[in-house]
């Protein structure tokens, strides 16, 4: 997650100082997508045990 956003911080500079918008939009979407990603690993489990634990209450359903 945070790679991501740092990866997309980088292209958007890129884009802002050298390559142009096109450059710019790509780096926004990554950045966005590193957000996303950053987000979603603290809303779901991480560890093994967790997830274990919710994929014997799916099963159970």
């Amino acid at each position: 997650g945070v790679i991501t956003i740092f990866v997309g911080v980088g292209i958007w500079f890129l884009g802002f100082f050298a390559l142009g918008s096109l450059f710019e939009g790509i780096g926004f979407l990554v950045g966005f997508i590193g957000v996303g990603t950053l987000i979603a690993g603290y809303l779901y489990p991480n560890t093994g045990k967790e997830l274990t634990n919710a994929v014997e209450e799916f099963e159970k359903k």
